[in-house]
């Protein structure tokens, strides 16, 4: 007896383990056909969302085009020769530069030494005298 029983409760576990075996091949298969419907979703809207960028462009160049002017028929006139200047004339005389601040040496004669000193000017004329050391 307990054979039998042992032999229907195995029999009973197979049983479920086929059912269940069937069960995820089922659920693989439509599993399956679910993600192909969507990539054949998706291709369609990517391929739609192309056609569109595709579509804009197009129109973009159109309007790009009608704004330029046609190119005129009409003969063009001849450009004027190019007009080559004349040389100025150097000035004989040079000007002295007049920014440039003046230097003058004066000399002051002492009693028994000499000293020699430079005395420097600016623009508005005052005098800048500068210590020894840097003489």
């Amino acid at each position: 007896m307990k054979a039998r029983e042992y032999q229907e409760e195995k029999e009973a576990l197979k049983a479920q383990e086929e059912e269940a075996k069937l069960q995820r091949k089922i659920q693989r298969a439509a599993n399956a056909l679910r993600r192909a419907k969507e990539a054949e979703e998706k291709a369609k809207r990517r391929e739609e969302r192309e056609a569109k960028a595709a579509d804009r462009k197009l129109e973009e160049a159109a309007k790009k085009a009608s704004k330029k002017k046609p190119d005129s028929v009409a003969s063009k006139a001849k450009k004027a020769a190019p007009i080559v200047l004349k040389a100025r004339k150097v000035p004989t005389k040079a000007k002295a530069s007049t920014k440039a601040p003046g230097k003058r040496v004066v000399e002051v004669p002492a009693k028994e030494v000499v000293v020699l000193r430079v005395v420097v000017t600016n623009r508005s004329g005052r005098v800048i005298n500068r210590p020894q050391r840097f003489i």
